[in-house]
């Protein structure tokens, strides 16, 4: 635990390619020969890493997730559990934007839409288009990746800019909810088509 939390935060400074197994070591006050004990190599540190962030995004998810409620709501609540899991957990999406090679989340996840928070997203799609909420016309898997790729380039834009709330005037939970509410308005639109 204590070398993974050491990694999360070397790769997270230094970025998959320029850290090293002794910064590693450093960070999490260990002898280099107590990480080889667990792991072959960093990409296998980085690998357990993903792993670790996907399930815990899988587990806010589940948790703000209340069927009782209209898909509408649930996808609100999906929002905001996105925005509390980006600020307490930075490291985590400077990992998956930054830090990622594609031979390396290759490993992480054989098939990624299940990696990648859709299957949630396109479930209380259907939801709210079996419930009415949402009009019959709208294909849940398309609208999922839409939501999902929208809101991690929102907050891929602020990771790239130190200053991000400043250059884009407003905070990132704002940009959040409003693409998630901008989305929720395109689901319910009855499509003439």
């Amino acid at each position: 635990e204590a070398i993974l939390k050491a990694a999360k935060a070397v790769f997270a400074e230094k970025g998959l390619l320029t850290a090293t197994i002794d910064d590693v070591a450093q960070r999490a006050e260990v002898a280099k020969g107590t990480i080889y004990l667990h792991f072959k190599a960093k990409e296998e540190m980085f690998t357990a890493l993903m792993d670790e962030g996907l399930q815990l995004v899988g587990k806010r998810f589940s948790e703000a997730v209340d069927l009782t409620l209209p898909a509408d709501e649930n996808l609100r609540r999906l929002c905001d559990a996105y925005c509390r899991l980006y600020r307490e957990e930075q490291q985590y999406f400077k990992l998956l934007f930054f830090c990622s090679h594609a031979d390396v989340r290759a490993k992480t996840c054989a098939n990624p839409s299940e990696c990648q928070g859709l299957p949630p997203l396109a479930a209380l799609i259907q939801k709210g288009i079996d419930e009415g909420t949402f009009s019959p016309t709208v294909d849940p898997a398309k609208a999922a990746a839409i939501a999902w790729g929208a809101s991690n380039g929102i907050i891929l834009m602020f990771e790239q800019e130190l200053q991000g709330s400043a250059r884009f005037n407003h905070p990132i939970e704002d940009l959040l909810r409003t693409n998630m509410e901008l989305l929720i308005r395109g689901l319910k639109a009855k499509n003439s088509d």
